[in-house]
């Protein structure tokens, strides 16, 4: 099963759009999507495993970008455990 992260935003002012950037904790932040300013929601189809991701929206317009709205930082699911006991059997 993949994971996903959905990250939301509410936004009363007047924009062009949002950005949404991501970056693994302690490092540095990309772009992950550029959305319509009457989309307040982007599904982040691409986490990966047992990694720690910080978000962070801006609302833009043709003079730039907004001050970085709360950021919110998620855990991905961990990776599932090894499995306890494997057996192989030949059969004659």
């Amino acid at each position: 099963m993949a994971v996903t992260v959905t990250v939301s935003w509410t936004y009363s002012g007047a924009c062009d759009g949002f950005r949404v950037y991501r970056k693994l904790a302690g490092g540095v932040y990309s772009l992950e999507a550029t959305k319509a300013n009457t989309v307040f929601a982007h599904l982040d189809s691409a986490p990966a495993y047992g990694s720690n991701y910080v978000y962070k929206v801006v609302a833009f317009n043709v003079q730039g970008e907004s001050l970085p709205m709360e950021v919110a930082a998620m855990v991905t699911i961990p990776v599932p455990p090894a499995v306890d006991t494997l057996t192989a059997v030949v059969n004659p």
